[in-house]
């Protein structure tokens, strides 16, 4: 077997390094490296691809030098012969075009997935969530400190408010609800439970448990409650789209 050529030997060796860096950097977790990765196993493939079409191409080209050029005689059977081994260099040929197909094809599927893993992700960061948990311990001290407008600007124009088996509008609430809450929050001890936060993208919902006692008109209130909100990202910030408030009496009188 001839050795291969110098340009060959370089070619399949820069294509296997090219490859064998691109798996490697693959493993590992951070998605900008997963993203060079696939460049490189694109490189890898390309290089590879080229250098297997470029030893056809170098044979045909021989091929055609041995056949000889008008002054060169040669008899029947050697024409014969030659013109069967071009054929059979033909085929090689449109064996390689299938190979390259193939290349591309994974060079086209790599690149893809190196573009989905690369697009980043909507999450919930610890930023967003303290931003998040602020808007919902700024509503509860607004009601503390009878702050109406501290109150309903934390309220989306379309908020919904669920309690007691009512729903109530955003304008409901201020003109109906609004006045007992503030006295209600004023008037009770509350303990609160850290607030979990749940982020898809824009939107996030949070839960929090609620120990109340106190006295209110008159009444003794020892009560758990528990809150959901539903909060949507807008150009000012956070707003709350959502409330439900729910709540037992442990003793005496509930809300």
């Amino acid at each position: 077997m001839k050795p291969l050529p110098a340009v060959k030997r370089a070619e399949l060796i820069a294509g296997i390094g090219a490859l064998s860096l691109g798996l490697g950097i693959g493993a590992l977790p951070s998605l900008r490296l997963q993203t060079h990765a696939s460049l490189f196993l694109f490189a890898g493939l390309l290089i590879h691809g080229w250098g297997c079409s470029t030893s056809t191409d170098s044979k045909r080209k021989w091929a055609l030098l041995s056949f000889g050029g008008p002054k060169r005689s040669m008899n029947l059977g050697a024409a014969v012969g030659r013109i069967d081994h071009l054929r059979a260099l033909a085929v090689a040929s449109r064996m390689t075009a299938r190979r390259w197909s193939i290349v591309v094809g994974f060079a086209i599927v790599a690149l893809a997935t190196a573009a989905a893993v690369a697009q980043p992700q909507k999450e919930s960061t610890p930023s967003g969530a303290v931003q998040i948990t602020a808007v919902v311990e700024g509503f509860h001290r607004a009601l503390r400190e009878g702050d109406r407008s501290g109150v309903m600007g934390m309220l989306a124009a379309d908020a919904v408010i669920l309690e007691s088996g009512d729903k109530q509008t955003r304008a409901e609430y201020e003109r109906e609800h609004l006045a007992e809450d503030i006295a209600f929050a004023r008037a009770m001890i509350t303990t609160s439970s850290p607030i979990a936060v749940q982020q898809q993208g824009d939107v996030t919902w949070t839960i929090a448990t609620s120990r109340m006692t106190g006295r209110f008109e008159g009444r003794a209130i020892n009560s758990a409650a528990v809150e959901l909100m539903v909060l949507t990202k807008t150009p000012e910030g956070w707003r709350i789209r959502a409330i439900h408030w729910s709540s037992h009496k442990s003793q005496g009188i509930s809300k």
